[in-house]
């Protein structure tokens, strides 16, 4: 594989990165001049139709393009012309295919208008299943996860699926903030009328500055981060007329409480 062809799909590869740049900047204007005019409907409606179209000009040719690549790499090797550097151009390729998709897939959840299909849950079964499903990460990474349950069912009228994934990117990020080995816990208590779930970790923390931005779209500290995960998080737990709040300093890892009404979306606490 010659040079040229990594170099065209490599161009190919920044040209889809720009436009997503270009798209997230137009976006922010325009949901900035929105803000201005207190217009929240008005955004959200933008953001559904942009990502919308999003899906249709991109995921297709993408995908298309991740194909190609695939067969190229076949035929190479059937002809006996993959050598090692022809590889490690086409594994960066696929790399930063992937990598795109994630950056893809994470706006349009972000984006994407969600119909909500709240049901009777109890939170110590979701946070007990959720802990199941990434320990296997955890340790992998080093990384103790403990569960502390309230003694009782803490139960919610909530998307189940939705909150797991509300919940799983707080869990990942407070992974991803110890190094060297440490421990995260998860706690679930019912308070007056609300449920609350607590996740403390024993990483990095987060300075004073970062705080106030952490919860804003695409922003992150990560190199390979998306900066969505806690934006979508912050939308679901708003979605089910929650809260979310985040404590941290430098060092002193982090706390993050997730307080949610037990009568579910339609409730509104007192002072909303």
């Amino acid at each position: 594989m010659g040079a040229g062809v990594f170099w065209l799909m490599a161009a190919i590869f920044a040209g889809v990165y720009a436009a997503l740049t270009a798209l997230y900047v137009l976006l922010r204007r325009r949901a900035a001049e929105n803000r201005r005019r207190s217009d929240q409907a008005h955004e959200q409606e933008l953001l559904e139709r942009v990502g919308a179209g999003l899906a249709h000009e991109l995921k297709n040719p993408l995908g298309a393009l991740n194909l190609n690549v695939q067969l190229l790499e076949e035929e190479l090797e059937a002809r006996g012309a993959l050598g090692e550097a022809s590889r490690a151009r086409l594994a960066t390729i696929k790399k930063e295919y992937r990598r795109l998709e994630d950056v893809l897939n994470d706006f349009l959840r972000y984006a994407g208008h969600r119909t909500l299909a709240p049901a009777e849950v109890d939170l110590n079964a979701v946070v007990g299943e959720l802990i199941t499903f990434v320990r296997p990460e955890f340790h992998r990474r080093n990384v103790a996860l403990e569960g502390i349950f309230a003694e009782g069912p803490v139960k919610v009228k909530a998307d189940e699926g939705l909150m797991k994934q509300a919940l799983l990117n707080v869990l990942l990020n407070a992974m991803e903030s110890i190094s060297g080995g440490g421990t995260v816990t998860v706690s679930t208590r019912t308070l007056d009328g609300e449920a609350e779930i607590a996740v403390r970790d024993t990483g990095s923390g987060i300075s004073k500055e970062d705080i106030e931005h952490v919860f804003e779209a695409y922003f992150s500290r990560k190199e390979d981060g998306t900066g969505l995960g806690l934006a979508i998080t912050k939308r679901i737990i708003e979605d089910h007329n929650g809260s979310i709040k985040i404590d941290s300093a430098p060092g002193a890892g982090t706390f993050v409480t997730i307080i949610l009404p037990a009568e579910g979306p339609g409730h509104r606490r007192e002072g909303q």
